[in-house]
């Protein structure tokens, strides 16, 4: 078996297999149902087989052809979040082994790297896929270990899927060195990116998975410094709506562009010695 077959199986189990069973059907009953074609479980059964393939559309398509009833169940969302995800270019392996295994990478750029090439067809996927798993429960606390995982490495990946279709023109993994992040990251993205590591950051928590270590811890740090700086914890909002002002937007553009705690990109311009510092690049955003 090669490494990509590899990946794809630890993919699937990942994030398709945890937490629940064939949606509660017997095994009898989904091949039953899967030779009825118009029936909610044979396009259950089929939607699983295009994702083992990697045919996201061809999942989502299936999913989104259930019936109302069919598609309020919170294991088919997990489902069609999991098809959306993929269609977004999450690479659960992959993002897993750079957090724990980050090297000189910082905390941004590892999914930068993850998410290399993402255009705003893929940036647009993974908030569906986020939205998705909100359905089953704004509040991670309500959510399943399993649903909560996926959600945080959804969150990651969205927030690479942004970073890279605008600080990643060349798609060579890195950021560009034309890319200033106080004025290139627009209000929508910077919102988008701002709520990828909230939702991550609180999933993994919910779910009590230790997965990133000090990489985690990093963000975290830095997390904790805004919130002196700016006065509020901007780290604490889920929704692209709570970032309402330009504080709040530039705080995370402060927090990509900063280099000294490890964590973003750092940028030329406004950004650099001795603006380096998150507190300073914010301040410097806000200038």
């Amino acid at each position: 078996m090669n490494q990509k077959d590899i990946k794809r199986k630890i993919f699937n189990y990942t994030v398709l297999f945890l937490g629940f069973v064939l949606l509660n059907l017997s095994c009898s009953n989904l091949f039953t149902g899967s030779a009825t074609t118009d029936s909610d479980e044979a396009k259950l059964f089929d939607a699983r087989i295009k994702i083992d393939s990697s045919n996201w559309t061809g999942a989502i398509e299936a999913i989104n052809s259930m019936s109302s009833t069919y598609l309020s169940k919170r294991e088919v969302k997990t489902l069609l979040a999991s098809a959306y995800a993929g269609r977004c270019g999450l690479d659960i392996v992959g993002i897993a082994s750079n957090l724990q295994n980050p090297g000189t990478t910082s905390f941004f750029g590892i999914f930068l790297s993850a998410l290399v090439g993402s255009s705003s067809t893929e940036a647009d996927d993974c908030t569906t896929a986020e939205t998705t798993i909100k359905s089953i429960s704004s509040s991670a606390a309500y959510r399943t270990v399993d649903e909560n995982m996926l959600m945080a490495f959804i969150g990651f990946a969205k927030v690479g899927a942004y970073l890279a279709k605008t600080a990643d023109l060349d798609g060579d993994g890195t950021r560009d060195a034309a890319f200033e992040t106080c004025d290139d990251l627009n209000d929508t993205d910077t919102a988008e990116v701002g709520t990828g590591i909230t939702n991550a950051l609180l999933s993994l928590v919910a779910a009590g998975s230790a997965i990133g270590g000090t990489t985690v811890e990093q963000i975290n740090t830095t997390c904790d410094a805004l919130a002196l700086a700016i006065g509020e914890d901007i780290c604490a909002y889920t929704e692209t709506s709570q970032f309402d002002s330009t504080q709040k937007l530039d705080a995370i553009r402060g927090m990509v562009g900063e280099s000294s705690y490890g964590v973003g990109l750092g940028s030329p311009a406004k950004c650099v010695t001795p603006n380096d510092t998150i507190e300073l690049c914010y301040a410097a955003c806000q200038i």
